[in-house]
């Protein structure tokens, strides 16, 4: 359901900075039947403190974030977007209002544009996806650099200051990262109100973040946040979550596509395994629809065939045209098990643009659940893949 959280005749009234047309805020939730999830036209989700809406909710449960939304920066400038609890920073300007549509994927498709307007200038395009039974939301961001600025080193990702078990029980929260599964996740040590689990995944790898009770106090400190994975402290706090994909350059009138999304589960293991489906359905989905349309993504890597496999599989991948415009480009294909331990080292060399295949004999690997990572400068993808004797 669409939210105003102005008065009526303030819709009417539009504000012109820096020649865009800037909207009131508006939110929209996206329910699964499980879960819910609220986000607003300036890139919040689950919460605006001074506009509430209804949150993060999974299984009827108390509300479990407090405040949530979209950040991105660079070395020089910093991050913009939502960071912080409060009003520490928070940047971004909805510039083309709400669309809804909805195919035979997803029963609930939001559409809205926005940007910063006077740091990178980048006109950022946000798709929300659910669809009733899933136990997460994916959230696209389409870049659009059209600042006439070049960007280098640039990190997407999403901020989020969680209250499992709800505001009482904020400082009972935890924290933790699954490197193979590009999931950092929080959760109410003891489950006392709340036993779920809760994370953000990072479609297109997790290369930066942590969760922490520490909030950036400045833009570039944000940056050192998002651009940096670092383990969370084992103990119980007030947990703030960041979660960062790159680094990326972005040339003038180029673009990129990044996503995320919110999953969620009754347990460790529920939300692990929620996140591989999110992880899957968007490769399968969300990727190939990109492919076929816009093009933007165009490091490609595929799902090994066959699958399930014994004892040799193909695994294929392909590399952007932009590619061989850098000297140097090294590409790296790693086998890793479910502890995250390093099973084989498939490529570790120089490569130029093209499509490529690779077949993995594992003749002498006990069956089970196996990972590969295709990781270049530019770029991590993960999958799962099952051995089965």
């Amino acid at each position: 359901m669409l939210k105003p959280f102005f008065p009526f005749l303030y819709y009417f009234i539009l504000f012109l900075v820096a020649g865009h047309l800037i909207y009131p805020q508006t939110t929209y939730d996206h329910f699964t039947g499980s879960l819910l999830v609220s986000v607003y036209d300036n890139g919040w989700i689950g919460n605006d403190p001074d506009a509430p809406a209804s949150g993060v909710i999974f299984e009827g449960n108390v509300i479990a974030c407090f405040t949530a939304g979209f950040v991105y920066g660079d070395p020089i400038l910093g991050v913009v977007g939502m960071v912080g609890s409060g009003a520490q920073i928070q940047d971004m300007n909805n510039i083309v209002p709400f669309s809804f549509s909805s195919d035979a994927n997803f029963n609930q498709i939001s559409t809205f544009q926005m940007s910063d307007l006077t740091f990178f200038n980048m006109r950022v395009t946000q798709t929300t996806y659910s669809n009733t039974g899933d136990d997460f939301i994916f959230i696209k961001y389409s870049f659009l650099n059209s600042s006439g600025n070049n960007y280098s080193d640039l990190y997407i990702g999403i901020f989020c200051d969680w209250n499992v078990g709800g505001f009482n029980n904020r400082l009972l929260n935890r924290g933790g990262i699954d490197e193979i599964r590009d999931l950092i996740y929080n959760w109410e040590n003891g489950g006392a109100i709340d036993s779920s689990y809760y994370g953000i995944i990072a479609f297109n790898g997790l290369n930066g973040g942590t969760s922490t009770d520490q909030v950036p106090l400045s833009r570039l400190e944000g940056y050192d946040f998002l651009s940096v994975l670092t383990t969370p402290p084992a103990m119980e706090l007030n947990h703030r979550t960041l979660a960062g994909n790159g680094p990326y350059n972005l040339q003038n009138g180029e673009t990129l596509v990044v996503g995320f999304g919110i999953v969620a589960g009754n347990n460790l293991a529920d939300l692990q395994a929620n996140a591989e489906i999110a992880q899957s359905k968007w490769d399968s989905v969300i990727v190939s629809v990109e492919k076929q349309s816009e093009n933007p993504i165009s490091f490609i890597l595929n799902q090994n065939y066959p699958n399930p496999f014994n004892p040799s599989t193909t695994i294929k991948f392909s590399l952007p045209v932009s590619l061989s415009e850098v000297e140097g480009s090294l590409v790296s294909l790693k086998i890793y098990n479910t502890l995250g331990e390093k099973i084989a080292v498939l490529l570790d060399k120089e490569f130029t643009a093209g499509t490529y295949e690779v077949e993995w004999n594992a003749i002498d690997i006990p069956s089970g659940v196996y990972f590969y990572q295709l990781k270049t400068r530019e770029y991590v993808d993960t999958k799962k893949m099952i051995l089965l004797r």
